[in-house]
């Protein structure tokens, strides 16, 4: 899958996967939220929850929808070329 056949372009790339110095993504269970939100809150840490993980596939925000198989199968493809 391309991000032209996605259905979207570079910048919402960029949206979707980004990670610098400054920001991180993180995985939890749902039962440590609470717990997990509590620790940037107390440092003045600005932090978001951007969506939950479950199931066979990937679909952030409504913008991409793709299979977990497809997905896992994407970056051995491009090193193959």
């Amino acid at each position: 899958m391309t991000r032209r056949s996605a259905g979207f372009g570079s910048a919402t790339a960029g949206i979707l996967v980004h990670e610098t110095q400054s920001r991180f993504l993180v995985g939890w269970l749902a039962e440590k939220t609470a717990e997990l939100n509590e620790i940037p809150t107390r440092h003045g840490v600005p932090h978001s929850v951007l969506g939950t993980v479950g199931g066979d596939r990937i679909t952030p925000g409504g913008v991409l929808d793709v299979s977990l198989n497809d997905a896992m199968a994407a970056p051995e493809a491009a090193l193959r070329r």
